[in-house]
């Protein structure tokens, strides 16, 4: 499978989470798939700015409700992917800025 096609795919799945966690009924049951959770952080590192911003979009929805938050700290590799997409948009901006 080519690149474009995986993030192609990427994107349309991170995409139906989105869109599923738009729906609050249905984020109890995201949250606890440890599976899209931990899809949703492991694509934070994606090289589509599209992924990575609709995976954000849908953990920050997760957070939105208070009682999410201790086991959404608790996935591995929350935190440092975090920390590495916050770095990437500073490295990001200030190229942009000096470009």
């Amino acid at each position: 499978m080519d690149r474009e096609r995986v993030s192609a795919a990427t994107l349309a799945t991170v995409a139906t989470y989105r869109g599923l966690s738009s729906d609050k009924t249905k984020r109890d049951a995201l949250v606890k798939d440890a599976a899209c959770v931990a899809f949703l952080v492991y694509v934070l590192d994606d090289e589509n700015l599209e992924v990575v911003k609709a995976a954000l979009q849908t953990l920050w929805s997760f957070c939105e409700i208070v009682e999410y938050r201790a086991s959404l700290m608790a996935v591995y590799g929350i935190l440092p992917a975090l920390q590495n997409v916050e770095e990437k948009f500073v490295l990001f901006a200030v190229s942009e800025i000096f470009d």
